[in-house]
């Protein structure tokens, strides 16, 4: 049997050791240096089912005592969720997973294990989509889980996960994680392992700007948007899987007000990393992908209302400098809706498949570079099939009648190198500063 912990306890050690496991939580530090050692272990033997993960956590809570490592049991959740004919059903976690988020911020900051399936059936609060302003009537969204700064959540072995009850569109939104901090700056956020599954959107912040947050081994399913930010600075999505999803990562695009001048706060991304992210749509654009689209530009962007703008301080308008282009479909989308741009931001190991859209599509920005790309089965509105291409027997709403997908990446200043395979589009990128690119039974420029 292995060992683990940082006194390297096997597994029947753990299991007789109370006394010793009961001194070592009374000291915080040296007891929460335990608990992670135990669920590094875990994360590296995902089929191991001895609990050793959660001994110390156990110990701690029969002794009574809570430390910035805590699970969602602890709080009253049960973790029984399973898929059934009707969809997911079980326990509603959503009381127990918020108590145990909230203890952590109370105490300053801390991670929350998760090593069970979570059903989320329930909103806990409504979050914000606007920031506050006195010409604005507020605009809402429920949520099941609220984060905070400085808390991280950390699922555990592969049945770890949260699932919405159902269907969760634009006629039941429900965000599963969504930022309800009321600071215009959140730091220090992370994800890591586990799935989304189901929700309108996997993971929302729509009031701040999140920094230095860190998305890692995430797996998004059946969302409609997986991951929206009014801003980004300095954050990290590594190893995630978007799958069957309306969109990837979503950042900017807010309407902010009626004046017509150059405003940081209606979003941008700078200095993020985006790192091993596979994203397949399966979404069509014509049907409940432009119902997305549409619930987007109505609730966020806003586009109807630049008649409303008012002259600003420069002699062209800063705002209607870029247009609204739908959300569906994208990989990662960086909307500039105020002429802030989106900068240094960097993409490798990029994979898009089946979507009428483009990978990475940056409004505006500087000093955006890729490493590798690699897209199948784009420009298609049925990508898994290659059937009713963009520009022929489709038509993308926002491009109009006969107009291709003007290419795969967009915004960027270099791709390190490309490969694509079944592309309907007029470019490959929009850049001429590509040093590799193989482009196999792919139609571009020509028809």
């Amino acid at each position: 049997m292995p060992s683990a912990g940082i006194i390297g306890f096997s597994v029947k050690q753990a299991n007789s050791a109370s006394a010793t496991r009961r001194q070592l939580l009374q000291m915080s530090a040296f007891g929460v240096s335990m608990i992670r050692s135990d669920v590094a272990f875990a994360r590296q033997n995902p089929d191991d089912e001895t609990g050793l993960a959660g001994a110390v956590v156990s110990e701690g809570r029969r002794q009574g005592m809570r430390g910035s490592v805590v699970t969602p049991e602890e709080f009253g959740a049960k973790g029984d969720a399973k898929k059934t004919s009707g969809g997911w059903r079980g326990t509603d976690d959503v009381a127990a997973i918020n108590a145990a988020i909230e203890w952590l911020h109370g105490i300053g900051g801390g991670e929350l294990i998760i090593s069970n399936p979570h059903l989320l059936a329930s909103a806990h609060g409504k979050t914000a989509l606007h920031l506050p302003n006195q010409q604005e009537p507020q605009a809402y969204i429920d949520y099941a889980i609220g984060l905070y700064p400085d808390i991280k959540l950390s699922f555990v072995g592969r049945g770890a996960f949260v699932a919405a009850d159902g269907v969760r569109d634009i006629h039941t939104p429900l965000v599963c994680l969504a930022m309800v901090s009321p600071d215009r700056f959140v730091a220090n956020v992370g994800i890591q392992g586990g799935m989304i599954r189901g929700f309108f959107v996997g993971v929302a912040a729509f009031t701040g700007r999140a920094v230095e947050w860190r998305i890692d081994d995430v797996t998004f399913a059946d969302c409609g948007l997986a991951f929206v930010a009014r801003a980004l600075e300095q954050c990290v999505f590594r190893d995630l899987s978007i799958a069957h999803c309306g969109a990837g990562v979503i950042c900017g695009g807010f309407w902010v007000d009626d004046a017509d001048d150059y405003n940081e706060d209606g979003g941008y991304a700078d200095k993020c990393l985006f790192s091993n992210i596979r994203h397949i749509s399966d979404w069509d654009i014509t049907k409940q992908g432009r119902e997305l689209d549409e619930w987007f530009d109505q609730h966020v962007y806003q586009s109807t209302r630049n008649s409303e703008l008012k002259p600003g301080r420069s002699a062209h308008s800063v705002v209607k400098s870029t247009h609204y282009s739908g959300v569906c479909g994208y990989g990662v989308r960086l909307m500039t809706r105020y002429g802030r741009p989106s900068n240094a931001n960097f993409f490798d190991l990029f994979s898009h498949a089946n979507s009428p859209r483009a990978a990475i599509k940056i409004d505006l920005g500087q000093a955006n570079a890729c490493g590798t790309v690699y897209g199948e089965n784009v420009g298609f509105v049925d990508g898994q099939n290659r059937r009713l291409r963009v520009g022929y027997e489709a038509v993308d709403p926002y491009l109009g009648p006969g107009k291709r997908l003007p290419c795969v990446v967009s915004g960027v200043s270099s791709i390190m190198a490309i490969s694509l395979q079944h592309i309907v589009a007029d470019r490959a990128a929009d850049t001429d500063h590509i040093m590799n690119i193989s482009d196999a039974w792919t139609s571009l420029g020509g028809k």
